[in-house]
C-alpha cells in the first residue's frame, strides 16, 4: 500500500509503539485488524491513534513523510 522505506531505527521504533498500543490479551481479538507489514503500518498506526491507543508522539524519530502520512490518514473520515 504505501512504499515508504524504513531504517533500522525506524523500525524499532514502529516495533516499540505497535507493541505499546495494544494489550496482549486484546491483540488475538483484534489482531486480524491490523497487519505488521510496514506497508502498512500507516494505516495501523492512524487507527491506533484515531481510537486512542496511542499518541502520535510516541513515533517520534519516524521520518516526516510517514508522520505526515499517518496524521493524513487519522484525520481522514470515509464519506465526509
Amino acid at each position: 500500500m504505501f512504499d515508504f522505506k524504513w531504517s533500522s531505527s525506524e523500525k524499532k521504533i514502529a516495533r516499540e509503539a505497535y507493541n505499546a498500543a495494544w494489550l496482549r490479551e486484546q491483540r488475538k481479538d483484534i489482531g486480524e485488524m491490523f497487519d505488521y507489514r510496514y506497508s502498512q503500518l500507516p494505516v495501523v498506526f492512524a487507527r491506533a491513534i484515531r481510537m486512542g491507543h496511542m499518541e502520535v508522539e510516541r513515533l517520534a524519530g519516524l521520518s516526516e513523510d510517514k508522520l505526515k502520512m499517518i496524521r493524513s490518514l487519522r484525520d481522514f473520515s470515509p464519506g465526509g
